[in-house]
This record gives structure tokens, sequence and C-alpha cells, in this order.
């Protein structure tokens, strides 16, 4: 397999046809509305399947890995252009419309009747470790498996990106940050199977700019002629808030794993 070509499992969408239509025209939509943060999402489904790999995780559970990875941040179609865009840090109001975008993420999937273990995903993805992340302050086992090792590969994608508000850094020096937040930011397992793939691996995994690949876009989104601009319109039909119909009762499963 060439550094350029998707995994045979990588395929973001499971084989009921409405939920293959639901994931396919969520990622139509992104990469028309936010064609950066489409991209960033297409490499996360390679990072993600490597580490799920290492980690030995069923088929199941790699193929619910890969479909959250590229869903992980559909709640940013909620966030105004002018905040997913600026190219400076953002005010403490902006963080504060940002950080909605894991619940409104997974509003948007649920709406879309995506299967919660994806949708979960796109809620908890910026959990941290230690409790103290976002939005729901879980920490530890409670943060699904497949959220955290997408905590992981966010910020080894985040680094390694060029963004509008600063310059990507060396794969060497993303892997040298995530090691330092093992057991604060990020699951201490998930870090230590990251770890255990050469950093010219990571460097070499997925395309540099997937957004200019037909390959890759045909082959995850081109299956419908229109996104469910009405999904996106229920979801994001008031402003969000964290308080508003989050999943609290949802099963975070504990893993049972052995590395």
């Amino acid at each position: 397999m060439g550094p350029h070509q998707p995994p045979a499992s990588c395929d973001p969408f499971f084989p009921e046809p409405a939920v293959a239509a639901a994931i396919h025209s969520l990622g139509k939509l992104l990469r028309a509305r936010d064609i950066t943060t489409y991209a960033h999402s297409f490499r996360l489904i390679f990072y993600a399947s490597k580490i799920g790999e290492v980690l030995n995780l069923s088929p199941d559970r790699l193929h619910t890995l890969q479909c959250g990875a590229f869903l992980h941040d559909i709640g940013k179609l909620l966030v105004h252009e002018q905040i997913r865009s600026k190219p400076a840090p953002l005010s403490d109001p902006e963080w504060s419309v940002m950080r909605q975008h894991p619940a409104s993420g997974y509003r948007i999937a649920a709406a879309a009747s995506v299967p919660n273990a994806v949708a979960s995903i796109a809620l908890m993805h910026h959990e941290w470790h230690d409790g103290s992340g976002y939005p729901l302050g879980l920490k530890g086992r409670m943060i699904p498996l497949e959220a955290r090792i997408c905590a992981v590969v966010d910020m080894l994608d985040a680094l390694t990106s060029r963004r509008s508000y600063r310059q990507p850094i060396s794969f060497e020096d993303a892997a040298a940050t995530i090691e330092a937040e093992s057991g604060t930011h990020f699951d201490p397992l998930v870090v230590d199977a990251f770890l255990s793939v050469p950093v010219e691996i990571w460097a070499g995994l997925c395309p540099a700019n997937v957004s200019h690949s037909p390959t890759a876009e045909e082959g995850l989104c081109d299956r419908f002629d229109k996104p469910n601009i009405k999904v996106i319109r229920f979801a994001g039909a008031h402003s969000p808030h964290f308080s508003d119909s989050l999943p609290h009762h949802m099963p975070c499963p504990t893993v049972h794993i052995s590395c």
C-alpha cells in the first residue's frame, strides 16, 4: 500500500445504506463548507487506524474509530467561519463558541442517525485523561478508547499541519509534545502505542494535502448528490449549550486490552 492510498479497511461508512448515506452526506457538506477541516478529518482516519491496529482493535471497533475520526469535527459546521479561520489566537468569547463544537457534533451526528458509538467520538475527543477536558469532564477509562485515540491523532495533525494562525512543526517535535502530555491530556496506553510507531512512518502515512486528492474525495463523499442540509439545520436550530440534551446517560465502556 502506497503512502497516498487509504488502507482497504479505511472506508468511513457502515454497511447499512442509511448510515453510509448519513456519513457520506456529512462529509460532503464539511468538504463544501470547510475544506481545511475536511482535509484534517480525512488525515485522522489514517492516523487513528494505525494506533487502532497497534492496539489490536477488533474490525468492528476499528471501523467505528475510522468513522468517528472522520466526523470528529463535524460540529465546527456550527462555528462561524470568522472564528474557524481566524489568523490569530481566539479571544475568550471565541473560545467559548469553539468549545461547543464537540456537543454540536454529537447532535449533528445523532440527528443524521449516525450510530452512537461514532457520535460519541465527536462528543468526547476533547476530554482529557486527567478529567480537565470538555464538555463532560470525563477522565481515564470513562472516556471510550476510540475517543482517547482520536485525541492523540487530533493533536498530531494539528501540530504538523499549516494553520491560519501558525506554521507546522516537525513530526519529531509533535511526538515529543504528545509524550510530554501522557497521563495529563492523553491516555498513557494510547501514547505508548503512538510512540511505538517510528516517526518516519507517521510522516509518510497519508497525503500532505488530501483536498487535492480526487481518489480520496471520490471514495469518501461523492456517492451522494447532496448533503443533508435539513439535518444540519435541525441540529443547529438553536445555539448549542453543553447542558442541552447531552447524553449523560450514555454508556462509556471500559477497555480491556492487553498490550
